[in-house]
């Protein structure tokens, strides 16, 4: 099940959302589940606001239905292949969403910083006090004891890494957790929920981690699922390809590279080379690795706006880069766009990079995007990716 929120009306425009619920049959082949004419629009939440976590309300006769699918099931359905009739049964297999809509779905808490589906409360996240946002740390933690770059602290979080990976928390374990949680129904009506600003006399949800109990926990099978939730990869590498070109191309607001961030390193005390230099007239910033030169950054625009791919394979480059600023469109890219310049075209267009450990750091992962987006994977190899 897939659901996320969409304008219908253009993207301009923020006075509608419109969430359409879609099932897929993942009993079909890869390539046959995902067509559109076996993809099933259970539900259209359509409204001036989106529903956020008050979704589980839209979501009551689908469920409903769910529950019967799977007991007592639907009885004296065809079977064309045996020439016979049998009971049909189907189970919910997973969700899969952005991270907002993740949220919505799971009823996980993202205001305090515990927002892995994987870690729970063990969430390793740190306020930047200029950035003002969450970060998650603690990556390192899932590499094998002897790795060197548990020892790097000036890399990371100014710490030395000892903590060993938190485990997944089996789906029996946490529903025995969710017991106490209130669903929606049970909840105030003055209670936060979603984007909602707060206004007086509303009073702040108290639940920990969690907003409210998911309503998929009535499946008597939900529990029972090793993965409940899935992370949609599309909006990964559009937000990854973004943060990437724009901190390359040095563009305003895209980037991850700006005065905020280096404040913060300071805040953190690691990697002081790259601490801002403050002058009589300006704030100076020193120059990082994946800082490029203009020339460089020229080139890899020229790459873009000269490239010339087959009919339907992507979107044309030439409108989607500005030579003359060095900049990216990234307003007028699709999802395939990304799609396409993250598993085909960013390691050529960086293959002139001099900075080594940048040009590989990227080729590097826009590899990994490659090799999980094929439709058969090698089992041994997912241990490797």
């Amino acid at each position: 099940m897939s659901t996320d929120g969409v304008n219908p009306f253009g993207n301009q425009s923020s006075t509608h959302s419109t969430w359409p619920v879609v099932l897929s049959v993942l009993n079909l082949p890869p390539w046959l589940c995902k067509k559109r004419k076996y993809l099933m629009l259970s539900i259209l939440v359509s409204g001036p606001k989106q529903p956020g976590d008050r979704i589980d309300v839209y979501l009551r006769p689908l469920v409903d239905d769910l529950q019967t699918l799977w007991r007592p099931g639907v009885e004296e359905v065809w079977d064309e292949f045996e020439r016979k009739y049998f009971t049909l049964h189907a189970i919910l297999f997973t969700t899969i969403n952005d991270n907002p809509a993740h949220r919505n779905m799971s009823g996980q808490s993202k205001r305090n910083g515990e927002a892995c589906p994987h870690c729970l409360d063990e969430t390793c996240s740190l306020w930047l006090r200029k950035s003002k946002k969450f970060v998650l740390l603690g990556h390192h933690r899932f590499l094998h004891k002897k790795h060197p770059y548990r020892n790097m602290d000036c890399q990371f979080d100014g710490e030395k890494e000892d903590r060993m990976a938190p485990l997944h928390v089996p789906g029996v374990e946490l529903h025995l957790q969710m017991k106490d949680i209130k669903t929606i129904e049970e909840l105030p009506k003055k209670t936060i929920l979603g984007k909602r600003k707060k206004r007086d006399g509303e009073e702040e949800d108290g639940q920990g981690m969690w907003n409210k109990k998911s309503i998929l926990w009535e499946l008597e099978y939900w529990q029972l699922l090793d993965v409940r939730h899935s992370i949609d990869t599309m909006h990964t590498k559009k937000n990854v390809c973004e943060s990437l070109c724009g901190t390359l191309l040095q563009q305003r607001g895209k980037g991850k590279d700006h005065e905020n961030a280096r404040q913060d390193l300071q805040d953190m005390g690691i990697r002081p080379e790259l601490y801002a230099e403050e002058t009589d007239t300006e704030t100076v910033l020193p120059v990082a690795e994946t800082t490029l030169s203009k020339m460089v950054r020229r080139e890899f625009c020229e790459f873009l706006h000269g490239l010339k791919v087959p009919s339907g394979y992507s979107s044309n480059f030439k409108r989607l880069v500005s030579v003359k600023d060095t900049k990216m469109n990234f307003h007028l890219m699709k999802s395939h766009d990304f799609h396409v310049s993250m598993t085909a075209l960013l390691p050529v267009a960086l293959r002139g990079i001099k900075t080594v450990l940048v040009r590989e750091a990227v080729m590097s992962l826009c590899f990994f995007f490659n090799a999980i987006e094929q439709k058969v994977i090698d089992v041994d190899a997912l241990s490797r990716l």
